[in-house]
């Protein structure tokens, strides 16, 4: 109500209005699912070629070169805390909470990876490791897709 007493005008809405709001939630909805499912399946993919040729990645981490792979860390950090953000987005509750500052953390630490002096070392220490490491990553890869593909 207004000062003098009058009562400001609203406009009504009518069942069109609500109606088209249902309909885009509802598509926004779906967008989402679908955007998760085709991540969930790049996870999938990227793990099974973790698994299945795991020398492969190896050599191409101890070829290329430190600015290259730091750049490409980078990109998978990024697109990792981005997935964590997006599914934490469509759950209530507590974990996916959790979920969405692991996400936001990663982002940070991303960025921090990106032109950390360390991050030579940790290439250099990773493709050091044997190729059961890069399978049991490969592992977690494929059961991070699943989850998202199906559950979430």
């Amino acid at each position: 109500q207004a000062e003098d007493g009058i009562r400001d005008v609203e406009r009504s809405r009518g069942l069109g209005d609500v109606y088209k709001r249902q309909v885009y939630d509802i598509i926004r909805k779906k967008e989402a699912d679908m955007l998760v499912k085709i991540i969930g399946v790049f996870w999938i993919i990227i793990g099974i070629l973790f698994i299945l040729k795991p020398q492969l990645l190896q050599k191409r981490l101890q070829k290329k070169s430190t600015k290259k792979i730091r750049k490409n860390l980078f990109l998978l950090a990024l697109f990792l805390a981005f997935t964590l953000i997006l599914a934490s987005l469509r759950s209530q509750g507590l974990l996916p909470k959790m979920i969405m500052v692991l996400g936001i953390i990663g982002i940070i630490k991303a960025f921090l990876f990106l032109n950390a002096k360390a991050a030579g070392k940790l290439i250099a220490w990773i493709s050091q490791k044997p190729v059961s490491i890069f399978r049991l990553g490969g592992a977690a890869y494929v059961l991070l897709g699943v989850i998202m593909w199906k559950f979430l």
